[in-house]
């Protein structure tokens, strides 16, 4: 799971950076565009081709401007978060059901809309939190750092 900082010990925006740097080279190679904005489209590339290599499908409806509301960053490490969780749900999936479906856009000047689907098969277990806990110290961590991220924004939503 990429998480905000925890792993890689830095703050949320140093990992967006981290998934801005890991993106640039996918976006060179052979940028394909999913919306108007060049960061998330290189997410929407990387987590497309790892799907590819996974056997899962991923359908990007984004129609998000050049400039975000919010740091690139901070959107595009969100994006990563839940697209990554995911493709993880997925995997143990016969390969028919293995699909993940993105929806983003502007909801306002100010507001960006995100939804990350996929099916499931297990159940989820709830912390204290409200987030999915789990016994692998693993799961959790990313989901943690777009909770923050969100109530960070939410503050400052006029």
């Amino acid at each position: 799971v990429a998480d905000g900082g925890e792993v890689f010990g830095g703050s949320e925006a140093e990992t967006g950076e981290y998934y801005l740097q890991q993106f640039a080279d996918a976006s060179e190679a052979g940028y394909t565009r999913y919306c108007g904005n060049i960061a998330a489209d290189a997410v929407a590339s990387h987590y497309t081709a790892y799907a590819d290599s996974q056997g899962a499908d991923i359908e990007w409806h984004m129609n998000l401007p050049p400039e975000l509301p919010m740091n690139e960053s901070e959107y595009c490490a969100v994006l990563g978060n839940l697209v990554e969780n995911a493709l993880k749900a997925v995997k143990n999936l016969p390969e028919e059901r293995r699909r993940v479906t993105v929806i983003s856009s502007l909801l306002s000047d100010a507001i960006i809309g995100l939804s990350v689907e996929n099916p499931f098969c297990g159940s989820v277990v709830l912390g204290r939190n409200g987030l999915p806990r789990s016994d692998s110290g693993e799961h959790g961590i990313g989901l943690m750092s777009v909770q923050n991220t969100v109530k960070r924004h939410l503050r400052e939503i006029p």
